[in-house]
């Protein structure tokens, strides 16, 4: 972009226009009659603000795999006009191989979501017991530029400092697992199923299991928004589409006033943590 004479304003303005309307467009492939109920889940989700400024690349290529999820599952031209935006999405960065082979893994392999959540099941217990094994091994398959300084903690000390603390981090683990809970509760507990769902929630699966067997590297964050990006077509898709309680409507308007309630919680402690409401001020009215 800047070969072709655009500033660096406009070049932001391009990655968020790309960002968001992915993201649009995934909404209106999957809920379109609740089309801007389904925004606000991507919108207020946790992740959303900090990789649509930070982490840039990963979380555009990762939204172009939004697009490419949904339609992986259609005909087979708009299957193939899928794989070819996984492939562009690789090229911007070479992290979303991770969800576009999930997401491939889903379609021909991987086609039961029981399979997919024993799994994730399982990679906890892999993770607990030959955690660095299998990050040495997945550090040396090369996908993702920095993976091996983060695995290997050759990162520089200030980066280091400014992370909060390496090892399994319990805490990314439960925020991670309320997809995982609705996941099972609609497809085994109230054995709803389609194949729009099947798609996210086996991807979400797979690509968050990865993670959990990586957890304990430097700046694990950044791998856990390779499932993360997932995370609101997850949880808004059953309750815009799915007819799971009597009174979906309430039930839905309290899960998402929990989930971006959650969002405006964490943005007082990344912002706030250390000097409390004394630097309000200083963030929001100035």
């Amino acid at each position: 972009m800047k070969r072709m004479g655009f500033n660096v304003y406009e070049f932001f303005l391009f990655v968020a226009a790309v960002y968001y309307s992915c993201m649009l467009i995934c909404c209106f492939k999957l809920m379109r009659n609740n089309l801007w109920v389904a925004m606000i889940y991507f919108i207020w989700a946790f992740q959303a603000y900090t990789y649509g400024v930070n982490g840039m690349r990963n979380g555009f290529a990762c939204s172009m795999v939004l697009v490419a999820l949904c339609l992986i599952i259609e005909s087979k031209p708009k299957r193939v006009l899928g794989f070819i935006i996984m492939f562009l999405a690789m090229c911007v960065h070479r992290s979303s191989m991770l969800p576009s082979v999930a997401g491939i893994a889903t379609l021909y392999v991987v086609k039961d979501t029981k399979t997919a959540l024993r799994f994730w099941l399982a990679s906890i217990a892999i993770s607990l017991t030959m955690g660095p094994l299998v990050e040495a091994f997945f550090a040396s398959l090369g996908f993702d530029d920095r993976f091996s300084s983060y695995q290997q903690g050759q990162y520089s000390t200030y980066n280091q400092s400014i992370f909060s603390h390496t090892g399994f981090r319990w805490d990314f683990l439960l925020y991670s697992s309320f997809p995982v809970a609705m996941i099972w509760y609609v497809t085994e507990y109230r054995k709803f199923t389609s194949k729009q769902f099947t798609m996210f929630a086996n991807s979400y699966l797979l690509c968050n299991a990865f993670w959990i067997m990586v957890i304990r590297a430097s700046f694990s964050n950044r791998f856990a928004y390779l499932s993360w990006f997932i995370y609101p077509a997850v949880m808004a898709y059953p309750l815009l589409r799915m007819n799971l309680w009597k009174d979906q409507d309430r039930k839905t308007a309290i899960i998402m006033f929990l989930y971006t309630g959650f969002t405006f919680f964490m943005f007082f402690i990344y912002y706030f943590g250390t000097t409390g409401f004394k630097g309000f001020d200083q963030y929001w009215w100035k």
